[in-house]
Order: C-alpha cells, then sequence, then structure tokens
C-alpha cells in the first residue's frame, strides 16, 4: 500500500525493487557497511579484507576472500571489475549461505550412528494422532504425517478394538475421533523416511483383542513390506540393540513381549495363527471411585469435620492386576523394542 501511490492495486518494477529494498535493506547491515566504507557507497578490496579480519575472524587469506566474495556476490558489473563491493552486493554475502551461523556440515547427523540404539536420545511423540485436545479433540493422519516430516523417530498408536474386525487409534475411553489403524500405517509407510533415513519406532498402545491383534499383525506386513523389521541383524547371537546406521530405513514395532527372541524368530515362518501368549501381571491402581463401589454407603450429614475423618478412613487404594495376552502372529513383529521402566539397558531382555 505504501508503494501503490497511483491506488490501482498493482506495483511496476521501480515498486517492486521498492518493496525488496525495505525488506532486505536492513538498518544494522547499512551501519555496519558505512563503519568500513570511506564514501560509504562501496568497500574496496582492502575494506573488504578489514572487514573479515575484524568481523568474520578470516585470519587466513583474508585478502584472497575479500577478492572471492566480489567475484561471486556483487551484481554490478562496473564495480566487480573495480574490485569494489556495493551494498547490494555487501547484502548478497551477509544474507548468504557463507555467513550463516551455523556449521553446514552440521545441517545433517553428523555424531556416530554406529552404537547400540539405547545410547541415543529418540526424538518421540506423545498421543501423536491428536491435533487437539485428549478428551473431544479430533483424531487426525496429519498429526502422524507432520511429526514425520519434523524428523520425529517415535509415533505412538493407541489401539483399540474397533467395529468390522478393524482395530482403530483413538484416545480410549474419551470422546475424541477415531482413525482406521490401516490409515495411520499407510501414512507412516509414505512419509517415514520423507525427513531422515533412520529407523521410526512405532510405539503400540495394544488394548486390542486376540482377534484384532492378528488385524493389525496383517496390516503391519501387508502395507509396510520389507520396511518392517521382523528378524534381527546379521547372523551371529543378539547380545545388545543393533545401531541406528544398521536399522535405517527400518520401521520397528514396541510392545510389551512374551518369550525370548530366540524363540520369536524359531516361530518365523509358521502359521500360528490363532495362537495366544499371557504377558507379564501388569499391576493397576484401583481409582476411589471404584474402591467406593465396594465401601458402605455414607449420609451426607454431619460436620466438615465428620467428612474429613471418612475420607481418611478410607481404605487404602488397592493395586489389581490384569493379565495382556497377545497373539503368536502379532508377537512375531515384536523383536528388538519393549517398554522398560526402569534404568538404561543395553543388553536384550530375555
Amino acid at each position: 500500500k505504501t508503494v501503490d501511490k497511483r491506488k490501482i492495486h498493482t506495483i511496476n518494477i521501480e515498486d517492486f525493487r521498492a518493496i525488496y529494498r525495505a525488506i532486505v535493506h536492513r538498518n544494522e547491515f547499512h551501519e555496519l557497511f558505512c563503519a568500513y566504507s570511506q564514501n560509504c557507497k562501496s568497500l574496496v578490496d582492502t575494506e573488504l579484507a578489514e572487514f573479515l579480519k575484524k568481523e568474520q575472524f578470516k585470519t587466513e587469506d583474508a585478502e584472497i576472500t575479500a577478492l572471492e566474495v566480489i567475484l561471486k556476490y556483487e551484481p554490478i558489473d562496473e564495480v566487480r571489475k573495480r574490485r569494489q563491493l556495493s551494498f547490494e552486493g555487501f547484502i548478497r554475502y551477509m544474507s548468504s549461505e557463507d555467513c550463516t551461523i551455523f556449521k553446514k556440515e552440521h545441517r545433517t547427523v553428523y555424531q556416530d550412528m554406529n552404537h547400540p540404539l539405547c545410547d541415543y536420545y529418540i526424538s518421540s511423540s506423545h498421543n501423536t494422532y491428536l491435533i487437539s485436545d485428549q478428551l473431544i479433540g479430533p483424531s487426525d493422519l496429519s498429526g502422524y504425517i507432520s511429526a514425520l516430516l519434523k524428523g520425529c523417530r517415535c509415533l505412538e498408536i493407541d489401539c483399540w478394538d474397533g467395529s468390522n474386525n478393524d482395530p482403530v487409534v483413538y484416545h480410549g475411553h474419551t470422546l475424541t475421533s477415531k482413525l482406521s489403524f490401516s490409515s495411520v500405517i499407510h501414512a507412516v509407510d509414505k512419509y517415514a523416511f520423507a525427513a531422515s533415513d533412520y529407523p521410526v519406532v512405532l510405539s503400540l498402545e495394544n488394548h486390542c483383542s486376540p482377534k484384532q491383534q492378528e488385524k493389525m499383525a496383517q496390516h503391519l506386513l501387508n502395507i509396510l513390506g520389507d520396511k518392517l523389521l521382523t528378524s534381527t541383524i546379521g547372523d551371529t547371537a543378539v547380545t545388545q540393540l543393533p545401531s541406528p546406521e544398521e536399522l535405517k530405513f527400518k520401521i520397528l514395532v514396541k510392545n510389551k513381549k512374551c518369550g525370548t527372541i530366540e524363540e520369536t524368530m524359531l516361530r518365523k515362518g509358521q502359521n500360528s495363527r490363532g495362537e495366544t501368549g499371557e504377558v507379564s501381571e501388569e499391576e493397576i491402581t484401583l481409582s476411589e471411585d471404584e474402591i467406593d463401589e465396594k465401601a458402605p454407603l455414607r449420609t451426607k450429614s454431619g460436620s466438615s469435620k465428620r467428612k474429613s475423618e471418612d475420607r481418611s478412613s478410607l481404605p487404602p487404594r488397592k493395586k489389581a492386576k490384569v493379565k495382556t495376552y497377545l497373539t503368536a502372529e502379532f508377537r512375531k513383529h515384536i523383536v528388538l523394542c519393549q517398554p522398560f521402566y526402569e534404568k538404561k539397558k543395553c543388553a536384550l531382555s530375555k
């Protein structure tokens, strides 16, 4: 609007140049330029070399670097032939990758990625499918796609029984919307390695019945294909987790597991449809509501002191043990990763 003095809602080339200068010609650039230029119009090669030494810390071959900068960034032929850098050329140099504060080599993974997987922090997401609140908000595939495009390497998938023997993903016991498990795996298949070659871990919170677990196993294998890690790396005995380098372009399933890795490998290729195994018992704490249902009813009358006494006299919260069952078909895909609620362990659990 400022440059549209004719009020015709269009701009010509001069208007565009004015907009460009307003955006690019920063005041701090001009102050810095004038601090080293005698006429505040151009920098001769010696002045540019002085700037490179004092401001950019180019202590070696600053004169040669100055000439290289002029040849590369000066847009005006006459100025370039005089071995000078105009303010426009100075802006182009200061806005270029040659002046970035980040090391170029750090734009890609530069660390040693040959240690066991458990030696690394893994960029992880929680309730990946939610794009709003976790009570009534929507579940959406964009949550998974966005996480993967941003470099996230561990996704959470809460799996529950759905209609027509089709497992669904949502925040259980809430009003959040539901996604089909297969659609989530399709999204993972498409975007898993868009931002990084390193492995993706699918952290499954599995609440499905044995029948729908077998459906999950089918989806994982049919959709992910060779990307799904279904066997150990190499022929030697497995004593520690493989490295991220060895697991490039692989998708790992993390879930509770029964049996050892050796038993899982022995089951590979066998028809084990319908078989189930028991996972170690998990202790859960009963809520106050569950305890109150079994406690004798109390009248509402009485002082607040009495209510406080009644509340303090409630029996302590009880812990109940819940057994989880996994189908053999589903267990085949849990090769390396299972959740541990303790200190880091590089050796695999047997």
